[in-house]
């Protein structure tokens, strides 16, 4: 390869170095071993400290040259004095690289123990990119990087081109507080993109607080796998701009604040395991051809994911296997998951136990602008959660928010503006939950097949708001104070307000549960059959609006209840079922076009019916002593017409208006 002269104030690094005199420092001076065999450039550090560059200076030679690098920095202190190349000064000059030929197969560098830094690549100012990005460490020293040759004038003859393994690079940092930055490509294809021979990158940063940074918005290429490891310590990765023709791992330990970052990078597939403690994971512009899996265990983890597809052959490889799956595992802790702008075929998100919406944002799992072939799965377990779906497209949605109070007032359990080929579940667990399935901002929902939301124990807040569905909803309330708006929005004590419109293709069915249970129904259109059991306690129950295509049941069970029906159209019959206890019921502007049976049940209750028709009225008082019917059909007394289109009985008043 042909070389060009570059002049900048960048410490120790290549060839021989010009520098004003320093004065005289005693320091623990590292040493590395180097030498080719077979075929195998072989790097070898000490236990000391030591800081190295590796260049391809082409045509199976490399250069290695050892640094001089003093610096105090977040990733540990470095204090290596002058590293040395196979014990005396490189090439017989302080700061000379030293060349060796005939590499044709691997690259491979041990460290081993103390506090390391190693550089790999032609271009110095991409090596420094990566690193000043990674983990603030800068190789020159107008960027953050502190040598004992900071300030000298230097003149530096720097490689073209990006550095090539013919094989295989394997590097291993040694235990201490090492850092690494490495651009270069890994690996040679045939024509046909098979690869001749090796090309996987297998960099270990050790035990230590360590830093590992691969690749350029240059488009490195490693023809296998890229495989970075981690031991215990606080460990920062970061992989730009490369393509990886079958895995890329991310493998590090436990440790806390550990930072993952991808970014402008494609592979076959893909794994990120962070281990225990409080971990970030940040990737951008990822495209895969089968999976990723995101695993960063215990701890209170950020994990963002924006701009990616996977199964669609747009990876390395070309291989369209309709087998994209997103995994993104956080495991128990306080967790925040913000995953954005994507076209994969699965995906699952699973925060574990813990109040997830730590991190970033306010909030647990965010889930939006992106198209799921198959299934998306949102899991946030037992805790206090959020979790909001918005503007996906998905053949089948899952939100299970687990026990705990999930969602709050301001901030609910939401699922808004998505269109969903196959089922749409949200299951909140016991606990006192909010969760709307609504609109957004100007936007629709459509699903296509079934809507089922349960809440589960405890004091639920539900909005189902501006929803087409094309076969069944199902509510299930669970047991608790509960308030449900169904079609609108609904507040204790308040009728509530209509907004939009909530289609049913086939059946809509609201089961509540024990205790007090508010439930509203507005603007709905129910293709087929509307079934609502508020089930004991003292219920109230507002409808406004609502069109059925063929039968209405309504149970309000035991206790007090309170239902007012205004503006229904019922296209069968109706059955009003108010149970037993002190119940009223008015109907207004609703007509029955079959028969409309109303039974209040024992109790002393009260019947309301104006402006309104049906087919048949069959209405029943019950075993009350003290039940009225307040009405403007003319009806004054039990009897029944001798049409039999009015059959009502044991009422005790009568009120003709």
């Amino acid at each position: 390869m042909s070389r060009k002269k570059s002049t900048s104030k960048m410490g120790s690094f290549r060839r021989r170095i010009f520098l004003e005199t320093l004065e005289p420092r005693a320091l623990l001076a590292g040493n590395v071993d180097v030498f080719v065999r077979g075929g195998t450039l072989f790097v070898q550090g000490d236990a000391d400290d030591n800081v190295v560059l590796i260049q391809d200076e082409g045509g199976g030679t490399y250069s290695v040259l050892g640094l001089d690098f003093d610096a105090d920095l977040d990733l540990g202190g470095f204090n290596s004095g002058p590293t040395t190349i196979n014990g005396q000064g490189t090439g017989g000059f302080e700061g000379d690289a030293v060349l060796f030929h005939g590499v044709t197969n691997d690259i491979n560098v041990d460290l081993r123990g103390g506090n390391d830094g190693l550089g790999i690549g032609n271009n110095l100012e991409n090596l420094n990119a990566l690193a000043e990005e990674c983990f603030d460490i800068g190789f020159l020293p107008d960027d953050g990087g502190g040598t004992a040759l900071s300030g000298a004038e230097i003149n530096i003859e720097q490689a073209e081109g990006t550095l090539l393994v013919p094989r295989n690079l394997i590097v291993n940092l040694g235990d201490g507080d090492d850092f690494t930055a490495i651009d270069a490509n890994v690996g040679t294809l045939n024509a046909n993109g098979s690869t001749k021979k090796g090309g996987v990158a297998i960099i270990n940063a050790g035990g230590g607080n360590n830093g590992v940074a691969f690749g350029t918005e240059g488009g490195d290429f490693v023809a296998d796998d890229l495989l970075i490891s981690g031991g215990s310590g606080s460990d920062d990765v970061c992989v730009f701009g490369t393509g990886v023709r079958d895995f890329l791992s991310v493998a590090i330990g436990n440790g806390n604040n550990q930072e993952v970052r991808l970014g402008g990078v494609g592979a076959g597939h893909a794994q990120i395991i962070t281990g225990n403690g409080s971990d970030s994971v940040n990737v951008n512009s990822l495209e895969l051809d089968r999976e990723l899996t995101v695993v960063t265990g215990g701890g209170d983890d950020f994990v963002s994911l924006n701009g990616f597809s996977a199964g669609d052959g747009e990876g390395p490889s070309g291989r369209a296997n309709n087998a994209g799956i997103i995994a993104v595992l956080t495991g128990d802790g306080s967790d925040a998951v913000d995953i954005t702008n994507f076209d994969v075929d699965n995906m699952t998100v699973d925060t574990g136990s813990g109040d997830d919406g730590n991190g970033e944002r306010e909030g647990g799992v965010f889930v939006s602008n992106g198209t799921i072939t198959r299934t998306l799965v949102v899991a946030t377990g037992s805790g206090n959660d959020l979790a909001q779906v918005n503007n996906i497209s998905a053949h089948d949605l899952v939100v299970d928010t687990g026990l705990g109070d999930d969602g709050a007032a301001g901030n609910p359990i939401a699922v808004y503006n998505v269109f969903v080929s196959g089922n749409l579940t949200v299951v909140t667990g016991s606990g006192n939950d909010f969760a709307y399935l609504h609109s957004g901002d100007g936007g629709h929902s459509n699903i296509k097949g079934n809507v089922t939301v349960d809440t589960g124990a405890g004091d639920d807040n539900l909005e189902i708001v501006d929803q087409t569905i094309g076969k069944d909803l199902n509510v299930f309330l669970g047991s608790g104070n509960n308030i449900g708006g169904v079609g609108g929005s609904i507040e204790e004590g308040q009728a509530g307000d209509a907004e939009g419109n909530l289609v049913v293709g086939r059946n809509l069915t609201v089961v509540g549960g024990a205790h007090h249970d508010l439930i509203g129904l507005f603007n709905l259109s129910v293709h087929n059959d509307l079934f609502a059991d508020l089930g004991a306690g003292n219920d109230d129950l507002f409808s406004n609006g609502a069109t059925v295509g063929r039968n209405a049941t309504l149970l309000l069970g035991s206790g007090d209840d309170n239902a007012t029906i205004n503006f229904a159209n019922i296209a069968g019959n109706a059955l009003i079922d108010a149970g037993s206890g002190g119940d009223s019921l008015s109907l207004n502007f609703t007509n029955v076009a079959k028969t409309a049976t109303i039974l209040m049940g024992s109790g002393d209750d009260t019947l309301n019916i104006f402006n309104s028709s049906a087919n048949k009225l069959i209405a029943r008082g019950g075993a009350g002593k003290n039940d009225t019917f307040n009405n403007d059909q003319g009806i004054e007394k039990n009897g029944r017409t001798s049409d039999g289109k009015i059959d009502v009985q044991e009422f005790e008043f009568f009120n003709v208006d």
